[in-house]
């Protein structure tokens, strides 16, 4: 381990970066503009504090992958983070609200962490396969992301949600395969504008009652999107094309 530790500490040295090993947090120059691939990748980091890092404008791939991080603060001035920048650490409460210039969740950036509340900034505009896959999160509320047009597949799999709230996302028009898979999902509001919900992107989840009959705009509903969920009622309006294959696995499934 010791061997480890050194090659880290002689590689942020030689970057001009600087390790405190008491507390287990990297102290990064103002004037770092992009965090490298993979530059950070399993260096032990419990506490990342980037705010006051106003130059940074990017983080990229697996920039800061298992380094068990728990708390993370980022700047205003971030607009990428790239895939799988923050994948397998201990992040528990995540707020980048702050971050106005990101527009993407890239694939699988936050995926594998304890994330257990989430708020993320209204301009937002895609979230990528895996995003947030293998979380804590309980409730999801992001109705003020207004440019939200597409939930990638698997984005919010594997939480623990329990209220989905859509419906102030003004330009969300499919929900893509598995997004909100493997939840505890019991209360869902949709966007008016919702179009297509595609494959198993509600499977697995707590499910009682489903009343689509207000959502005009809804025209497809894919295969199993609402598969083994505990329903008793199902409202649904005519005009909606919904796919369905008679699998011997759902025979007994009301959807």
């Amino acid at each position: 381990m010791k061997d480890v530790i050194k090659s880290y500490e002689e590689y942020i040295k030689d970057h001009s970066y600087s390790l405190n090993e008491s507390n287990s947090t990297v102290d990064i120059p103002n004037t770092v503009e992009f965090i490298d691939n993979n530059e950070y990748s399993h260096m032990p980091i419990y506490q990342l504090d980037l705010s006051k890092n106003t130059k940074l404008t990017e983080i990229r791939i697996e920039a800061f992958s298992g380094c068990g991080i728990v708390e993370l603060k980022l700047p205003s001035s971030i607009d990428k983070i790239y895939n799988r920048a923050f994948v397998h650490n201990n992040i528990k409460h995540l707020d980048i609200s702050n971050c106005i210039n990101l527009n993407e969740i890239e694939y699988s950036v936050f995926s594998d962490n304890r994330i257990e509340d989430l708020k993320l900034p209204n301009n937002i505009y895609i979230i990528y396969d895996y995003a947030f896959e293998e979380n804590q999160i309980k409730k999801l509320d992001l109705s003020n992301c207004k440019k939200l047009s597409i939930i990638r597949d698997s984005a919010f799999s594997r939480n623990m949600i329990k209220e989905l709230n859509l419906s102030g996302c003004d330009n969300l028009i499919t929900i893509c395969g598995n997004a909100f898979a493997e939840n505890t999902i019991r209360d869902i509001k949709f966007p008016s504008v919702l179009k297509t919900i595609e494959e198993t992107a509600f499977y697995k989840n707590q499910i009682e009652s489903l009343d689509l009959s207000n959502y005009t705009k809804l025209k497809r509903i894919r295969d199993n999107a609402f598969a083994e969920n505990p329903l008793n009622e199902i409202k649904i309006l005519d005009n909606i094309n919904v796919d369905y294959y008679n699998y011997t696995d759902y025979k007994d499934d009301l959807w």
